[in-house]
């Protein structure tokens, strides 16, 4: 008689849940299976979950911008500039994919926080206390920073070029942390899945968008095979 690998339905089973992480329980699964369907997981999860970021940068009282100007006011210049607008953890209500505005106008001296910059509608900064940038004394500043959602790492020319706007790289994805471990019995196995967010998104949501983009990505049309 041959021996057939038994084949497993597996169920996904919540352990812990909170507004920045979740752990779950994916199994029953077949022998030495799990660590390779994790890793693909774990991929789809940094790579695809969608996120928030500064994309680039206009200064209204400047005619004319390079990557590396100094401002008029402001301490840092555009390079250190950006580094430090990384640092803002963005939160949006609606994923539209849409480019806004958030808009920074202050008089020096002065330093600039997270809690400084004027947002729209559905868009809030959580690390309000986050360090921007120093307004000199006497100068007043108007500054629009351009926000956007997006996925992974994106390279500053796909935003195309405007005048008097400066865009920088982005890195969107919202995924602080992603790690697993295998529970292996006799004749299968089980996947603890540990996902940690920076608090921009809901850990349930990064769980259900990384199957669902494995299911689309499955179901091949074959013609002609």
């Amino acid at each position: 008689m041959v021996y057939q690998t038994p084949s497993f339905r597996p169920k996904i089973q919540n352990l812990k849940y909170d507004s920045h992480s979740i752990q779950v329980l994916i199994g029953p699964l077949e022998k030495n299976f799990s660590g390779s369907f994790a890793n693909i997981l774990r991929k789809v999860i940094y790579r695809f979950t969608p996120g928030v970021g500064i994309i680039g940068l206009k200064v209204n009282s400047v005619d004319f911008l390079h990557a590396y100007s100094s401002l008029p006011g402001i301490q840092e210049d555009i390079p250190n500039l950006f580094c430090n607008l990384k640092n803002l953890v963005i939160k949006i209500d609606k994923y539209d994919y849409k480019p806004f505005n958030l808009i920074i106008k202050k008089k020096g001296p002065y330093i600039i926080k997270g809690e400084d910059i004027l947002c729209p509608l559905g868009v809030t900064i959580l690390n309000k206390n986050v360090y921007v940038c120093t307004v000199q004394s006497d100068c007043q500043i108007d500054l629009t920073l351009i926000g956007d959602v997006g996925c992974g790492y994106v390279l500053s020319n796909y935003f195309g070029n405007k005048k008097n706007t400066i865009y920088s790289d982005t890195v969107f994805c919202p995924i602080k942390h992603v790690s697993y471990y295998v529970r292996s019995y006799t004749t299968y196995e089980e996947l603890i899945l540990y996902i940690k967010t920076n608090g921009t998104c809901d850990p349930n949501f990064v769980l259900k968008n990384a199957f669902s983009f494995l299911q689309d990505k499955v179901h091949f049309k074959f013609e002609n095979v």
